[in-house]
């Protein structure tokens, strides 16, 4: 992982909680970035219609 994918990636933490930001390799050259939003997000609980 480089240090641009990195920056790429920690810039899209989610701004209404402590999410934690991950860049997950799924094969060679493809990755994708996963937000774990905390329980108390507005934001996660839109997305999972609560």
């Amino acid at each position: 992982m480089t240090a641009i994918t990195t920056m790429a990636a920690h810039t899209h933490d989610c701004p209404d909680c402590l999410s934690e930001t991950r860049l997950v390799h799924l094969a060679d050259n493809i990755h994708v970035v996963q937000i774990l939003h905390d329980d108390t997000c507005p934001t996660y609980q839109r997305i999972e219609g609560d």
